[in-house]
């Protein structure tokens, strides 16, 4: 599935003690595109259906004293795309590609 949505968002980064930090992010949109790549159902039926979306992530980061400029993170995020009915019934259907869980990562700064 495609969902093409404007969409506004929040990034906060803040020091929380000595080299952690606590990062987080949250974006939101309503409207937009939608379209099936499945060969079984059509992108014409979908086209104009109401979307939404919702995202966020937080954690902390670590940067080791040997190397500043890189980052170790651990964190959760959850991501969901609702889709509503294109038949007009006012339905709701929860896509099966929410996102939710831990996530680990390495970031370096040029």
């Amino acid at each position: 599935m495609t969902v093409k949505s404007p969409f506004v968002g929040l990034v906060v980064a803040a020091p929380l003690y000595d080299r952690f930090s606590f990062i987080g992010n949250l974006a939101y949109g309503v409207g937009g595109k939608t379209s099936y790549s499945a060969s079984y159902v059509s992108d014409a039926v979908f086209k104009n259906c109401g979307t939404s979306y919702i995202s966020s992530e937080v954690g902390v980061v670590y940067r080791p004293d040997f190397m500043p400029q890189a980052g170790l993170q651990l964190g959760y995020k959850y991501q969901k795309i609702t889709v509503e009915s294109p038949l007009n019934t006012g339905a709701v259907y929860d896509e099966p590609d929410v996102t939710k869980g831990p996530f680990m990562g390495v970031n370096y700064t040029f």
